[in-house]
């Protein structure tokens, strides 16, 4: 296969992923708005959504390292094969130029990425938070009764401020 061949190539995997990171930042926004609006229905279709798009990020980026390795091989670079360096041993061309701008927004995507799952991760770590400093409230203000993990009221236990447990009946 020439060189433009697998430039063309390259070019086309480089499009494609850049096309399923940009479904992929929009659907943590639409993550956020559904965990934001208790949607759990749309949460769990964009999840679903989600793992598709991630699942295809992966199959991509195996196919992108493939044609990066293909591509060092062509252009005789011995070892440390990178896009920038495939791309200073060729000459310059329009189609060279669309490869740079492609890798540049797949740069600057990955790294939404990165931080729109850092924010959700830090959203949902504030709201367990919020919901763990309730439950010791409520167990606090009900004279010790514990509430379980989901929430409810454990009410065959009571728990003493010395830390004993006396049973009682309801």
């Amino acid at each position: 296969m020439s060189l433009e061949a697998l430039l063309e190539e390259w070019d086309g995997i480089l499009s494609e992923e850049v096309e399923v990171l940009s479904q992929l930042i929009d659907l943590y926004k639409r993550e956020r708005e559904a965990i934001i609006g208790m949607d759990l229905e749309g949460l769990t279709v964009v999840t679903k959504q989600k793992h598709e798009q991630i699942l295809r990020t992966q199959v991509l980026e195996t196919s992108r390292r493939g044609m990066t390795e293909r591509l060092g091989r062509l252009v005789a670079i011995p070892n440390d094969v990178t896009s920038e360096r495939i791309l200073q041993a060729i000459s310059a061309t329009a189609l060279t130029t669309q490869i740079r701008h492609r890798l540049s927004c797949l740069r600057s995507m990955a790294q939404a990425v990165l931080e729109l799952n850092e924010g959700q991760r830090r959203y949902i770590a504030h709201s367990i938070s919020g919901v763990e400093a309730s439950l010791e409230l409520l167990t606090m203000l009900s004279g010790g009764q514990r509430y379980t993990a989901s929430g409810v009221m454990d009410s065959r236990e009571r728990v003493t401020s010395m830390g004993t447990q006396m049973n009682h009946s309801v």
